[in-house]
């Protein structure tokens, strides 16, 4: 990773471009299993947690293989507009982080934690970790 800001934003450009061209949301999860996109099946055997959008069982994007509902609860609480405000927020955070050259030194510190002498500071050193550096920029 040769540039620490530049990795962040490859990423969040990345999910940003995604959650656009997803299904906008509100998305949900049920326990329920929805045959041909048309009705729900409540006594299903084996019924299979859905992910959706919408009011219908038309609006069916994904059945899960978990039948605890842990992924598709997972896939719901992370609709495109959720993502869409994390994005937003992080990128809100790395605004108030600025890197700054202090002259004569040319010793480069953030902008809002001059304390600590080195670049990355702390809070973009941590934001920079949901992406691991080996992790190929989007």
């Amino acid at each position: 990773m040769t540039d620490v800001l530049a990795h962040i934003e490859a990423h969040l450009t990345a999910v940003e471009a995604a959650a656009k061209a997803a299904t906008p949301g509100p998305w949900w999860a049920s326990g329920v299993w929805y045959h041909s996109g048309t009705f729900p099946m409540e006594n299903a055997r084996n019924p299979w947690p859905a992910v959706g959008h919408g009011t219908t069982g038309a609006d069916v994007v994904a059945h899960t293989a978990r039948q605890d509902g842990a992924d598709a609860a997972h896939i719901a609480l992370n609709d495109p507009a959720a993502v869409l405000a994390w994005v937003a927020a992080i990128r809100a955070v790395v605004a108030l982080h600025p890197m700054v050259t202090i002259w004569p030194t040319e010793e480069r510190v953030c902008e809002t934690c001059v304390a600590f002498a080195d670049w990355p500071c702390p809070t973009i050193a941590a934001i920079a970790t949901i992406w691991p550096a080996d992790q190929e920029d989007a």
